[in-house]
């Protein structure tokens, strides 16, 4: 079923919607919150909690990519529950969250508002060749290891490290220059 049909069924309040985004995104879900939380029972928890968080997003929110969408709910259910983790001290040395690594280059109190530095961002991935703006994404967005995105890109470890490694140096010098 297409992405508009599936949105149609939200807003006519219909469970198959559910079915649907069941049937065609689960995998894709579970994949995102699994990167995030490297535990299986969290994942699919996740992917559980998303199915409500649609159901009570769609209506009012009509997405102009469901695929996106879904993606940003799922991400952000799985970095709460991280959160949640880390603050508990349940679990971890076993979840590793990239996000760790643009520590360097976003500091805790930088005074901008989440916003702000979003576009900001998005700014700067515009302006960075198509491949170094997919491996961050793939990255930072997606919480793939360094070994998936190099599989999936058909590049060496090393050049993938190398290139992040690169993009963060040039993010922190764009967000300085910003004045975020």
């Amino acid at each position: 079923m297409e992405d508009e049909s599936i949105i149609e069924l939200f807003f006519a309040r219909d469970e198959k919607a559910i079915e649907q985004v069941q049937q065609k995104y689960y995998s894709y879900c579970r994949r995102i919150a699994w990167n995030i939380l490297k535990d299986d029972r969290d994942a699919e928890e996740c992917v559980n909690d998303l199915y409500m968080r649609l159901w009570n997003s769609i209506p009012p929110n009509r997405p102009q990519s469901l695929t996106a969408f879904i993606a940003r709910l799922t991400r952000n259910l799985a970095l709460d529950r991280y959160k949640a983790q880390q603050t508990d001290k349940r679990r971890a040395e076993n979840a590793c969250v990239p996000l760790d690594e643009l520590d360097e280059c976003i500091q805790g109190d930088s005074g901008a508002a989440v916003s702000e530095l979003g576009d900001a961002i998005n700014r700067f991935l515009r302006g960075c060749s198509q491949e170094s703006r997919k491996i961050f994404v793939s990255r930072y967005f997606f919480a793939m290891s360094i070994e998936e995105i190099s599989a999936k890109y058909g590049i060496s470890s090393a050049k993938t490290r190398t290139q992040l490694t690169r993009t963060r140096k040039k993010l922190k010098d764009f967000l300085i220059k910003e004045g975020i």
